[in-house]
């Protein structure tokens, strides 16, 4: 069972509950993207869901309106840190107020774009 982006959406409405490549092996719902990725499932929903969503997020990467969760460059981080060390802060001050574990600060070469985000947040926050 293959089909295109566009039959797999038309099929995502009609098929979801029942996959017949997979039947029987004990999924949940097909055609989403987490039954791609938690089960392992390759029936042509499942690829097609997991396609989207990966089209979905590089479009997003290059146009600059990256997810939460995804990997960017660590230098803004390091250049956000190093203003609130200048303006008089602690790295285990800054880490307990970003919710950190342990009050220990560790930016590495890449950062998640929330952390960026809080940090940012933060920045504006406390100079203000």
């Amino acid at each position: 069972m293959s089909a295109c982006r566009v039959c797999a959406q038309l099929l995502d409405d009609l098929d979801r509950a029942v996959c017949e490549a997979c039947a029987g092996n004990g999924h949940a719902a097909h055609g989403t993207r987490r039954t791609y990725q938690d089960q392992g499932c390759r029936c042509a929903l499942c690829r097609a869901a997991n396609a989207a969503y990966s089209a979905h997020y590089r479009e997003a990467i290059h146009a600059g309106r990256p997810p939460l969760g995804a990997h960017v460059a660590g230098q803004d981080g390091h250049r956000v840190v190093a203003a609130l060390v200048e303006d008089g802060y602690t790295r285990g001050a800054i880490a307990t107020a970003l919710g950190c574990q342990w009050p220990r600060l560790r930016v590495g070469a890449v950062v998640t774009q929330r952390t960026l985000y809080r940090l940012r947040r933060l920045h504006r926050v406390w100079t203000t």
